[in-house]
This record gives structure tokens, C-alpha cells and sequence, in this order.
């Protein structure tokens, strides 16, 4: 499986990596050198081709996931809380 890179640049933002497990993640948002926030969701896996081969791609979240699997956070220790209740959530699955 190809995994979210730990540094993704889109348009006028870079996202680092900030922690991550095996079903969800969490990222800082920056416009520049300004952190705009940080953003926490669970990964999503898609398929994809290459060469007219199937590969599993984690891909990252677009605008319409936000509020239902990914959510924004402007302090850290906010996302961080979000972070860790996806844990407990997914523990009791």
C-alpha cells in the first residue's frame, strides 16, 4: 500500500505530518511559514492503477469529508483531544 507522504503540498498549503497510526492521522496546515491550523482524520484508502496494476493509496481528505470523517482545528491541544477520540472509538469497534 502507498501511504500518505509526511509532507504534502497543495496549492498554497504544505501539511506536515504530526502523528499517525493505522486508521487515522493528523496534520498541521501551513500558508508558508504560517500555521493556519491542523487537521485530524481518519485515512481513507482508495485504488488506483500504475502500469495496469491495482495499488491501495491512502489519500487525503477533500473539502466535502470535513465535518464527517476529517475536522480542522486551530490549536493544537484541540486536535490532539480529536486525535486521541478516534482511538477510543475505533477501540470499542
Amino acid at each position: 500500500m502507498i501511504q500518505l507522504p509526511e509532507e504534502i503540498k497543495q496549492g498554497v498549503f504544505t501539511y506536515y505530518q504530526v502523528r499517525r497510526d493505522t486508521f487515522k492521522a493528523m496534520f498541521a496546515r501551513y500558508k508558508g511559514d504560517k500555521l493556519k491550523n491542523y487537521e485530524v482524520f481518519y485515512i481513507q484508502v482508495h485504488y488506483d492503477i500504475i502500469d495496469k496494476e491495482w495499488f491501495r493509496k491512502e489519500v487525503y481528505p477533500k473539502e466535502p469529508d470535513f465535518g464527517r470523517t476529517a475536522w480542522r482545528f486551530d490549536r493544537e491541544k484541540q486536535a490532539l483531544r480529536s486525535y486521541h477520540k478516534l482511538t477510543e472509538k475505533n477501540k470499542s469497534k
